[in-house]
């Protein structure tokens, strides 16, 4: 998850108090708690808001899950003649 650069204070802050209590607690914690803790990235690294996705990475990721759903669909067999009827329905759309 990436964070707003100006969160990270306040996620590290809370981050720290929520580890001393599972410390403290005694909870049985299997793993590094330290792996909790965000990470902030390189001071050169320029932050990307992933709210604003550009046009164009929408459209790779959309054509390419396209692609596959048709890959995968074209693999299956058609027990029900469903791409018949289909090729009919479109046919009958087209020339009327």
């Amino acid at each position: 998850m990436r964070l707003r650069p100006q969160d990270y204070d306040w996620v590290e802050e809370v981050t720290e108090r929520s580890l001393e209590w599972v410390v403290a607690s005694g909870i049985d914690v299997i793993g590094d708690l330290d792996e909790l803790r965000p990470r902030r990235p390189e001071p050169d690294e320029v932050w990307v808001n992933p709210d604003r996705v550009r046009k164009g990475q929408v459209l790779r990721a959309a054509v390419a899950a396209l692609s596959s759903m048709t890959a995968e669909a074209a693999r299956r067999p058609d027990p029900e003649g469903m791409v018949k009827r289909a090729r009919r329905e479109m046919h009958r759309r087209m020339t009327h």
